[in-house]
């Protein structure tokens, strides 16, 4: 499921990633689901087939797996089976006029939760008639803070703004138990800034640091606050119209 979608966007860390500086150092993960590096809103866009914004009518097809103990009492165990998601239709920005969107997922952990009543910003593709989704796309809750710089970017194409795209990671720079510098995933929200003479911007990370941010073309000083101070130098971004920029932030302070 992960390759099909190309690495699309969720944030999965592994213990310890090695890099030139010595390592990426981040959160485990109880439910594994393999997914590569993100994307932008921009690229998911041309990667997918179906997105809309969508509120969830009925999930069927998932069932608790009952399991007997060895003293013959029974408990419930992971859910088993393909999730079938029905959405009401919201707004729809690529895939054609249509009231109603049918999830079909494929059982495995890469399934995106979905329950009855949220509403979701999905990205899917089509194949053979079977609409599909995943943890590694860009598909999120509404309510999410990376969902709105996506909407603001699907409705700025919509508007016919002229717009580009930086995004990325903000990562804290440390000193690993071995001594040997690092980056760390972040564990709370930072506040990435872009200020220029076409304003001010500002969107908040989720807790492990990645960011997007839907600018107008021109210059940028772009950096990152905790607790409203700069953590990090600033660093000078050109916007393009049509421009997707991807930008890693390395922090350092202390708690």
């Amino acid at each position: 499921m992960a390759a099909r979608f190309h690495s699309m966007s969720a944030r999965f860390f592994a213990a310890v990633i090695v890099t030139a500086l010595g390592g990426i150092v981040g959160p485990g993960l109880a439910e594994a689901c393999s997914c590569g590096g993100r994307v932008s809103a921009a690229a998911a866009l041309g990667q997918t087939d179906l997105v809309f914004v969508g509120a969830v009518a009925h999930v069927d097809g998932r069932k608790p797996r009952s399991m007997v103990n060895a003293d013959g009492s029974v408990r419930v165990g992971s859910l088993t089976g393909s999730p079938v998601t029905t959405f009401n239709i919201e707004h729809i920005y690529r895939g054609g006029a249509r009231q109603q969107v049918v999830i079909v997922g494929d059982g495995s952990n890469c399934d995106v939760p979905f329950a009855r009543g949220e509403t979701w910003l999905v990205y899917a593709r089509v194949r053979d008639g079977r609409v599909t989704t995943g943890k590694c796309t860009r598909t999120r809750l509404r309510a999410q803070a990376e969902a709105s710089q996506d909407l603001a970017y699907l409705e700025g194409l919509e508007r016919g703004r002229q717009q580009g795209v930086v995004f990325g990671d903000v990562l804290r720079r440390i000193v690993g138990a071995d001594g040997k510098p690092a980056l760390q995933a972040l564990f709370e929200p930072f506040q990435v800034i872009a200020s220029g003479p076409a304003g001010r911007f500002q969107v908040t990370t989720d807790s492990w640091g990645p960011y997007q941010l839907v600018l107008p073309p021109g210059g940028f000083q772009v950096w990152v606050e905790r607790l409203g101070a700069a953590v990090n130098t600033p660093q000078t971004v050109s916007v393009d119209h049509g421009s997707d920029r991807h930008l890693t932030l390395v922090v350092e302070y202390r708690h």
